[in-house]
């Protein structure tokens, strides 16, 4: 009945109102009001009926108590990063030596270091050690101090987009990806530090951030060929799929 839902969910809303004389053991309204049925707050789940009181916890409450949906991390992910300059490359166009490029360029290993994991994930015949051969191939490419390895990995990858506008292209793509797994890997090594502070802030906040950044990227580029991206739907439709499996399913092992 009210405008804001994420006022009615739990008594971190209440705590959270700090110009609000409401507690854990009290039954004052927040609108000031005489209290009565169907005004206070019940407490059989902490539910708000009276709209105005509603209204004044809400204007009470700061932005970091709000619950964050995941089109809200989307937009303040985005947001902030183009804040920051990090999207003010519109005109730049693909050059040999661009970073975006040469980190485009890790895809070959990156792919064949997937298929490795695959691989021991669910073993079939002798797929590991062609998977590993694979890995050392694509490795291999990357060899050489300077950086020509990698710069060919790029042509092998990408070079069809030199000289090709960077916003919007798989070059861009490919980089966004492999800053991810760069927050995946700060992740691993606060487990093997068992850093629990740090890990959480790459696991939870970094991945995250970067994985909302590039969708609020994505979407602000019409036209793009990966967008637009609700994500939102597309995590409610592939949990709808997971679902419907059955128990480890596929005969992965991990």
């Amino acid at each position: 009945m009210n405008e804001y839902p994420f006022a009615i969910q739990s008594r971190q809303f209440i705590h959270a109102a700090k110009d609000s004389s409401i507690t854990d053991d009290s039954y004052e309204t927040a609108c000031g009001k005489e209290r009565f049925e169907g005004h206070v707050i019940r407490r059989d789940g902490w539910e708000i009926d009276c709209a105005e009181c509603v209204k004044a916890l809400a204007a009470a409450v700061t932005e970091e108590h709000k619950p964050l949906t995941i089109n809200g991390l989307v937009e303040m992910a985005y947001g902030t990063a183009t804040a920051a300059g990090w999207h003010d490359n519109g005109d730049t166009l693909i050059t040999s030596d661009n970073a975006y490029f040469l980190i485009a360029g890790l895809t070959g290993v990156k792919l064949a270091l997937s298929g490795v994991l695959e691989a021991i994930r669910k073993p079939q015949g002798d797929n590991l050690p062609v998977a590993l051969e694979a890995f050392r191939e694509a490795s291999t490419s990357l060899l050489g101090w300077d950086g020509a390895g990698i710069m060919h990995s790029a042509m092998c990858a990408v070079g069809d987009e030199i000289d090709k506008p960077l916003a919007g292209s798989k070059t861009q793509m490919l980089a966004w990806l492999h800053l991810i797994d760069s927050e995946s890997a700060e992740a691993m090594e606060a487990v093997l530090a068992g850093d629990k502070e740090n890990f959480a802030e790459e696991l939870v906040a970094d991945i995250m951030i970067r994985v909302g950044d590039d969708i609020g990227a994505i979407n602000d580029m019409p036209g793009h060929f990966l967008g637009p991206i609700d994500p939102e739907a597309v995590i409610r439709a592939k949990n709808a799929i997971n679902e419907k499996r059955p128990i480890r399913h596929g005969g992965k092992r991990a």
